[in-house]
């Protein structure tokens, strides 16, 4: 019986968390490489996920190696961008099946100088409410809200 238990899958809070534990580490390792490689990296968000790109030969051009490969959440997870320059209002995120195309995602921008878009990402379950929150600014790290 212990062992068909350890085997059960993750519960649907633990997934959540699991999440915005990987969406930190990779926001912070963006940050990290737009200032060690001295190139502007951005991440953009759609209804369903989110994206890197790297700035290079005068465009932004979507990663597709791991770490910054594309990411899809699971179906019953939310995510709500605001970014915080320009108010506290979510961002509408589009619909990947949709007619958008990546230039037109909205996005987050990591500067050379360490410097990153203000923003507020709140990650939840479709029906739960403890969500999880990740918040970042210019001259300041990226870190989950407790």
């Amino acid at each position: 019986m212990l062992g068909a238990i350890g085997l059960a899958p993750p519960g649907r809070e633990q997934q959540l968390q699991t999440e915005a534990e990987r969406l930190l580490v990779l926001l912070r390792l963006a940050r990290e490489e737009a200032i060690l490689t001295a190139r502007e990296m951005a991440v953009g968000f759609h209804a369903e996920g989110y994206r890197f790109y790297r700035y290079r030969d005068g465009q932004w051009r979507p990663l597709t190696a791991r770490p910054f490969k594309p990411r899809q959440l699971a179906p019953d997870l939310r995510l709500e961008l605001r970014r915080l320059e320009v108010d506290e209002s979510p961002v509408e995120l589009p619909y990947r099946d949709g007619p958008q195309d990546d230039r037109q995602l909205p996005r987050l921008y990591f500067l050379p100088g360490g410097e990153i878009t203000p923003f507020r990402l709140t990650l939840r379950l479709e029906n739960g409410d403890q969500p999880k929150v990740i918040e970042g600014g210019s001259g300041t790290s990226v870190k989950l809200l407790e």
